[in-house]
């Protein structure tokens, strides 16, 4: 027997998805290094990639820079890059294995230890410092800094000296 067809808003049904997603998402852990198994990858976009929310900023893609190095910055900010964290996950090492190569620390080589802790790049971070001091070591701050254009600058060269 069917039932007799139920009205649905599309405000409402994008609403109640939109809510259903930010209740996935705020489940993940607040640092994507203590988050494991399959949604690590999603924890560390939503956690140190995705603009924080009620943030204004300038948009990255309106920098002004070549179309190469434009597509370097996004494919760093998605994650598809040659760092190690990311080599090692497609070649299933496991995450303790995908080891910085710069400074032989151990330290796990993945975004965050790219641009604020490798010690072999502590030189850039003095270069620019400004940019660095004013995240106060949170990633998505320095992801989303005000100076787009700085912080491309930051990346590429940082990119450059980890040959990825």
């Amino acid at each position: 027997m069917r039932g007799a067809p139920i009205k649905v808003q599309l405000m409402e049904l994008v609403q109640s998805f939109g809510l259903q997603r930010q209740s996935d998402l705020d489940s993940l852990p607040l640092d994507p290094r203590s988050c494991s198994g399959p949604g690590v990858k999603l924890c560390t976009y939503r956690r140190w990639f995705s603009r924080p929310v009620h943030q204004a900023c300038p948009s990255y893609w309106d920098v002004p820079m070549g179309t190469a190095k434009l597509q370097r910055i996004l494919r760093f900010r998605m994650g598809a890059h040659l760092l190690p964290i990311e080599q090692g996950r497609h070649l299933r090492l496991p995450r303790h294995s995908r080891i910085c190569r710069l400074c032989h620390t151990g330290a796990l080589g993945d975004e965050r230890h790219m641009l604020l802790e490798c010690s072999a790049l502590s030189d850039l971070r003095a270069e620019f410092s400004t940019l660095v001091s004013a995240c106060s070591g949170v990633m998505a701050r320095l992801m989303w800094s005000k100076d787009q254009l700085l912080l491309s600058r930051y990346i590429i060269r940082c990119l450059d000296r980890m040959s990825c």
